[in-house]
């Protein structure tokens, strides 16, 4: 039997939109997908196209839109013309400084520029590479590197017997997307409708494909869940929301998780960001266990490699470990082959490159002049771990691999990730690791963020403690901004819901500003088209709806009851 979805105000204002550009601002488990499984079904007509952030998403989505919806990844689009060419010769995948070294016999530091270059302007919207596309803080020669920098997108682009070929490098998957975007392709002649999921993790070449095409475009993400600039990812729902005649809606209300864990990540967002809107958790469970029940399965979030592996260490013989996305994604081989250089034993190297370089003094030295952050991270599980290596990779890996098996029915007791990968999940118990950044000063006060770096790591705590939605044990980096934001005159934004435990670890009340806010209202159906108010058949469960927002004056006050 289908079930009707009570769609809330911030529903109804976006499947109702007329506009050509909608801008939809999603906060962590608010529903994205579901709003735009509810605005494709209520255009049964319309010819639509959802493009994905990666294949898992776009895997999922597949399953839960209509027919009348094609999904795809963003390289999926271009992969048949263009990526599927370097797929068959043999020369796709990615990049290294030290293919560059290799290729171009450079030095670690030109070569490491040279790439920075090439990928600046593959994630940028410009027809050629130019000097805007050399780093501000870049010192060195920069005649040299742009001559290097185009005769390696060249290579990039070369096919074997043609000129500039170089078998040490490859096209990645973002420049062949680069080279169908500079093609110019026309979506609107099969499309009438696209939607671009995950927008703020989009670089400036997909986000200005899309908002150029002459076709409604809806753009959906969570800026604060924005944690790829280093692979030259922007924010591409600020730019749409910049653009004339975009309309900009929120979806503010999880059903992921209940007030405890909305009051948390409100606390965050607002206390170090200056977010101005609170997450509203209407969840199953509304308060939050403050400890995994170790009898029972549990996530452990990490924020690097190097704290994933020492954790997977320690629970050996004592846990059933397992690994999202499959242990074979995490650099453990690598690992291995470090240990090896450092023991020179060049033999048992297996990566081309650090064979190349044939020593551990070598790897330090390259790390230190690229600053590569995945071999500089292997370089502290080494030093920390040496010897034991190889052994202890042998033993997580044999340990891990049986739950890799698709449709394994079995299922590890403790399940490992990190922040990055665990974007898009949810569990029933999470314990955030230690290694997260901190955001206190030593004097113990919040600490102003300072730039994209800042930012993305203040997001990847966000998007690791929103993970959670029966148990979430804090690591000391939450636990301490609390305490601090707690010793300040902070406020939270209106609508904040009463959380004990906040309370608890910001050793203050919860005090909200009431402030005069307004947030989009559905419209009419002047076309014909129905306005939802009796609810929509979808099939997606029941939900409930938030009541209309009202005028507030503009004086703090606690809302403890």
């Amino acid at each position: 039997m289908t079930k009707t979805l009570i769609p809330t105000p911030e529903l109804k204002a976006i499947v109702n939109s007329r506009a050509r550009l909608l801008v939809v601002k999603a906060f962590a488990g608010t529903g994205k997908t579901t709003a735009l499984t509810v605005f494709a079904g209520m255009r049964k007509k319309a010819r639509i196209l959802y493009l994905a952030y990666n294949k898992p998403i776009q895997e999922e989505a597949a399953k839960r839109f209509p027919k009348h919806v094609d999904c795809f990844t963003t390289h999926g689009l271009a992969f048949r013309d263009f990526g599927s060419v370097y797929q068959a010769a043999g020369k796709l995948g990615n990049v290294r400084p030290g293919d560059v070294m290799a290729a171009l016999r450079l030095d670690a530091s030109t070569a490491k520029s040279v790439l920075d270059v090439v990928n600046t302007f593959i994630y940028s919207p410009a027809d050629e590479i130019s000097g805007d596309h050399i780093a501000p803080n870049f010192i060195g020669n920069p005649d040299l590197v742009l001559d290097r920098a185009r005769d390696l997108w060249e290579a990039m682009q070369s096919l074997p017997g043609e000129p500039g070929y170089n078998e040490r490098i490859n096209m990645p998957h973002d420049g062949y997307f680069k080279l169908y975007a500079l093609s110019k392709p026309d979506l609107s002649q099969n499309y009438d409708i696209v939607f671009m999921d995950e927008a703020q993790d989009s670089n400036d070449v997909c986000a200005q494909f899309v908002l150029g095409q002459n076709c409604i475009r809806v753009l959906v993400g969570d800026e604060h869940q924005s944690i790829y600039r280093y692979r030259g990812s922007t924010d591409a729902l600020e730019k749409a929301a910049a653009m004339p005649g975009a309309e900009v809606f929120h979806l503010t209300t999880s059903y992921r998780f209940g007030h405890d864990v909305s009051a948390l990540a409100t606390a965050l967002l607002a206390g170090f960001k200056g977010e101005a809107l609170p997450l509203h958790g209407h969840g199953k469970q509304k308060s939050i266990n403050p400890k995994v029940n170790k009898a029972e399965p549990y996530t452990v979030i990490c924020r690097t490699n190097a704290k994933v592996f020492a954790t997977a260490a320690a629970l050996l013989g004592k846990k059933t470990i397992g690994f999202v996305g499959g242990v074979k994604n995490y650099p453990f081989d690598r690992l291995v082959d470090v240990q090896n250089l450092a023991v020179a034993k060049l033999g048992a190297v297996r990566d081309p490159f650090l064979r190349q370089l044939g020593s551990l003094e070598a790897l330090t030295d390259y790390v230190k002049h690229t600053a590569d952050l995945e071999y500089g991270a292997l370089l502290g599980i080494q030093k920390e771990y040496g010897a034991r290596i190889p052994a202890l990779v042998a033993q997580i890996t044999e340990a891990a691999s049986k739950f890799d098996v698709k449709d394994c029915e079995e299922k590890p007791m403790v399940e490992l990730t990190t922040a990055h990968r665990s974007k898009g999940l949810e569990r029933r118990q999470v314990e955030l690791a230690d290694d997260f950044e901190d955001f206190v000063t030593e004097a113990g006060h919040p600490r102003e963020l300072m730039g994209d770096a800042d930012m993305e790591e203040l997001n990847l705590l966000y998007v690791a403690a929103t993970r959670a939605s029966h148990a979430l044990q804090v690591n000391p980096s939450i636990a301490r901004a609390l305490s601090a934001l707690g010793q300040t005159d902070f406020c939270f934004p209106e609508g904040t819901e009463y959380s004990p435990w906040v309370e608890s670890l910001m050793d203050s009340k919860i005090v909200v500003r009431q402030e005069l806010l307004s947030l989009p209202v559905a419209r009419g159906d002047d076309d014909g088209m129905p306005d939802l108010a009796n609810g929509i058949h979808c099939g997606l469960g029941d939900a409930p709806s938030i009541g209309a927002l009202a005028a507030r004056e503009s004086y703090p006050r606690s809302i403890r009851p």
